[in-house]
């Protein structure tokens, strides 16, 4: 199922799942029915640019492979990611 499908999915069980009808969700709790779905769906919500943890990782990985060349590497997986959806 792609992306689009699980954050459809959870928002409408979100929406039926609610007492009154899912007229009062909050932001808060779709994004968090949201984010579950995508988790449970094997998705990761990762941000377009890496975070110091994140090369710090990469780094660990292999210290073969300069910061730079680590974050080429992500900045190409997000683009590719992009092209996906």
């Amino acid at each position: 199922m792609s992306a689009r499908d699980e954050i459809a999915m959870a928002v409408l069980a979100a929406h039926d799942g609610a007492k009154d009808g899912g007229y009062t969700l909050t932001a808060n709790q779709l994004s968090d029915a949201i984010i579950a779905a995508l988790r449970a769906a094997g998705y990761a919500l990762v941000p377009v640019e890496p975070t110091e943890a994140m090369k710090h990782a990469g780094r660990i990985m292999n210290s073969k492979i300069g910061e730079d060349m680590a974050e080429a590497c992500y900045r190409a997986m997000i683009s590719a990611a992009k092209e996906q959806t």
